[in-house]
């Protein structure tokens, strides 16, 4: 009988995907080549005839190999997309939207109206979110994310501020007699805008910074 792993190792030769998964494609593609030589010999076929038919299962070794190494580059790149941007940056998006709830459920409606609002509330969410960004680019530097990864990583929140700030908009805009018509003034716009996204922004951004230079160790 054939040894199917060692023909099937010699046909493919290396795949550039590691060890662990080389092995595994040999052992399923073996595997099938064993069930294929096994059917044709139940079906009379001599050892020959039955090995060639297993043989005939997989046409075109070279188009096998080929496509086998772009599924494992393609694959690598979505895992390391999720382990450099998407786990980073959604957890730092959980933790600011966490803190915007604990700030409106918790602090007294006295205290947003009061003169020192900008100083008790805003420099304290400022300051946070700083963190928010040194963190999530921390993270992405650490599984070797690239200078782009970790600033995506780190300023990942404002993507919730860009969707509250645009649903009513959109909302105001669609509705034939809007709620809220300070949507439509392009200067109440560019002040939410300012206070809203562009000032967290900016705050997430700088918190990256001291993380953008040598990339880390994996």
């Amino acid at each position: 009988m054939p040894d199917w792993r060692q023909l099937v190792q010699e046909r493919l030769g290396s795949l550039g995907l590691g060890a662990a998964r080389e092995d595994e494609i040999s052992t399923e593609l073996s595997e099938h080549l064993e069930d294929a030589y096994q059917g044709a010999r139940e079906r009379g076929l001599a050892h020959e005839s039955a090995v060639a038919w297993a043989l005939e299962q997989v046409p075109d070794w070279h188009r096998l190999r080929r496509d086998l190494r772009r599924a494992g580059r393609e694959e690598d790149d979505v895992s390391h997309m999720t382990r450099t941007v998407w786990l980073p940056g959604v957890t730092t998006l959980v933790l600011s939207a966490l803190l915007l709830l604990a700030m409106v459920r918790l602090v007294p409606p006295t205290l947003w109206v009061s003169p020192n609002a900008p100083t008790r509330l805003l420099l304290p969410w400022l300051l946070a979110y700083f963190v928010f960004g040194a963190m999530g680019a921390y993270w992405s530097r650490r599984v070797g994310g690239s200078v782009t990864a970790r600033v995506l990583s780190g300023t990942f929140p404002l993507a919730m501020h860009v969707v509250v700030m645009l649903l009513p908009v959109l909302v105001t805009w669609m509705s034939a007699t809007p709620k809220f018509p300070e949507h439509l003034d392009p200067t109440y716009l560019l002040r939410i805008g300012l206070l809203w996204v562009l000032i967290p922004g900016i705050a997430l951004a700088l918190g990256t910074l001291p993380f953008l230079g040598k990339r880390a160790a994996v």
